[in-house]
């Protein structure tokens, strides 16, 4: 019983922010059962919408090359502490995997290295929600550079001291989104 309440919990989770995860933890699925129905029952009649979602990434549409656009990305990620620990060309990838064309594709691994140990010595396993990933992409005759927003996803963390950390990560790539635009 419980794991279908924590199923139904997750799948609902939208609709109430994350309210019954917390409660859930705190007194255990018998009591949060009353809680639980009556969200259950506003969510049904409540479909979640790209309004009420949480977003993960934020984006900037900027001109010129896709070379060019590497470049300056990741010379702006500098500015803020930022190396670039890896880089998946996905449109090479795709066409030697399954030889499909398609337009420019590039996953830049972002790492600030103090911000990084800072995390891991938080939460030893949050690499796995590491590095923050950049992608840039070609979109007609602009280039699309979108950011994994970091709070969106150390949410998942229920770390003292992840949220604020993931907050100030997510500046300085919001300081480098806007200097692409400016």
């Amino acid at each position: 019983m419980a794991t279908a309440l924590m199923r139904n919990l997750v799948s609902r989770a939208v609709i109430c922010r994350g309210s019954h995860i917390k409660a859930l933890k705190a007194t255990g699925a018998c009591t949060a059962r009353a809680h639980l129905s009556s969200c259950v029952r506003v969510a049904s009649q409540q479909q979640p919408t790209p309004s009420t979602m949480a977003s993960y990434h934020f984006n900037v549409t900027i001109a010129g090359s896709f070379d060019e656009a590497i470049a300056k990305v990741t010379e702006e990620l500098k500015k803020e502490g930022f190396g670039i620990i890896s880089e998946i060309d996905v449109k090479a990838t795709m066409k030697k995997k399954i030889d499909v064309d398609m337009p420019g594709y590039k996953i830049l691994g972002a790492c600030n290295p103090k911000l990084a140990y800072q995390a891991i010595s938080a939460e030893a396993d949050i690499g796995l929600l590491l590095p923050c990933n950049v992608v840039v992409r070609e979109e007609g005759d602009a280039i699309n550079v979108g950011f994994m927003d970091p709070a969106a996803v150390m949410g998942l963390v229920d770390k003292e001291g992840v949220a604020e950390l993931a907050a100030t990560v997510k500046g300085k790539l919001e300081k480098v989104q806007a200097a692409l635009q400016a």
